[in-house]
């Protein structure tokens, strides 16, 4: 049986519970919208090393620095589905995105090569 790292909820698109690495029972809440988008966690490190870094800031600019393992799988597991979906929709709508050309990875391959 595989045990999600990450559980989305339902009709909150930016609100996770992340199970904790050192005590697999145990789920931490990770909102990605609080502080500007930074993030925040119920998790020990969050609550008592980044929270008091962040709340000293009235609009924290968003860091790795400033989030915990639970923020950044959270913001792992919602990446990866965004990208997903916009590969999916891509391929439907059959147009790149606009000002990009997209080229066959060989090519792309080729001219990075030039450039060296």
């Amino acid at each position: 049986m595989v045990v999600e790292t990450v559980t989305p909820i339902v009709g909150e698109p930016l609100r996770f519970h992340v199970r904790s690495r050192t005590e697999p029972g145990l789920k931490y809440l990770v909102d990605l919208e609080s502080y500007n988008r930074n993030g925040e966690c119920g998790c020990q490190h969050f609550e008592f090393r980044l929270r008091p870094v962040l709340a000293e800031h009235r609009h924290p600019t968003p860091s790795d620095r400033t989030r915990c393992w639970h923020i950044l799988k959270a913001r792992g597991w919602l990446l990866d589905r965004m990208l997903e979906k916009l590969s999916e929709h891509l391929a439907t709508v059959g147009a790149p995105i606009q000002g990009v050309r997209r080229l066959p990875f060989a090519d792309n391959r080729a001219k990075s090569e030039k450039l060296l």
